[in-house]
């Protein structure tokens, strides 16, 4: 038995003018057991046994994923002005992957909103990343659909494009460098291992900016903002190499 999906829209942060949307992005494809079709041929609408029209979320995954990557694109492009391409699409990568959509998913309880057939819920269907994931994506879907564009971003920055996430994937795929490389540069001329320090924090709650120094010794110090502190750690380790790097 799943939860009533309408308990779900407070932790969304989004109130449905069309309810059947939010049940529809929760809907698996293994609800359909008992439509005549089966849902053959991935069709999106089907007939149940007693002929009444049914719908299940597949359709709305392949939409939430194209909302979700271009929302995520956007608020990457507006938030790092300096990250070239490459880093971009890497962090956007992290946070629209299955692993990281199932994160968000978990959070959100979605599990046990989701509309299953018995088969599947008693194989463990409430709690597989792929169903919970693919379901995120639905729900921005549902959210678009019926509150347009603004209203997915409002639910994507919120949930997904979070300081929390943007700094774990900056430090996951590109933070450890520049600091590993500044502290191996300050061990081979035998200098104190680098220092990190926060000067300011702005910003709202859920967007701060994080201003953070480096000082390695006498040598150097360098400065730099990003939306978490391992992330401002990393660009502030990235200049200071070069401030190193040019006066060598």
């Amino acid at each position: 038995m799943s939860k009533d999906p309408q308990t779900l829209t407070q932790a969304l942060g989004y109130e449905f003018a069309d309810a059947s949307l939010l049940r529809r992005a929760l809907t698996h494809r293994s609800a359909c057991a008992g439509w005549k079709d089966a849902c053959a041929g991935q069709k999106d609408a089907c007939a149940d046994a007693r002929g009444a029209p049914a719908e299940h979320n597949e359709r709305m995954e392949f939409l939430g994923d194209a909302v979700l990557g271009f929302l995520a694109g956007d608020a990457l492009y507006r938030r790092f002005p300096d990250y070239p391409e490459g880093m971009l699409t890497k962090i956007r990568s992290f946070l629209v992957s299955g692993e990281n959509l199932a994160t968000v998913g978990r959070r959100l309880d979605v599990g046990a909103y989701l509309l299953l057939s018995k088969d599947e819920e008693a194989r463990g269907g409430r709690s597989r990343k792929s169903l919970i994931g693919n379901a995120v994506e639905a729900l921005i879907a549902a959210v678009y659909l019926d509150g347009g564009i603004e209203a997915a971003r409002g639910a994507v920055e919120a949930l997904i494009v979070t300081e929390a996430a943007l700094g774990e994937a900056v430090e996951n795929l590109a933070g450890s460098a520049p600091k590993s490389a500044l502290q191996e540069w300050a061990q081979a001329r035998k200098l104190d291992t680098p220092e990190y320090r926060v000067l300011a924090e702005s910003g709202p709650s859920h967007r701060r900016t994080f201003t953070v120094e480096v000082r390695v010794g006498r040598k150097c110090r360098a400065a730099a903002e990003g939306p978490s502190k391992k992330a401002a750690e990393s660009k502030a380790a990235a200049a200071a190499l070069k401030i190193v790097e040019n006066g060598e």
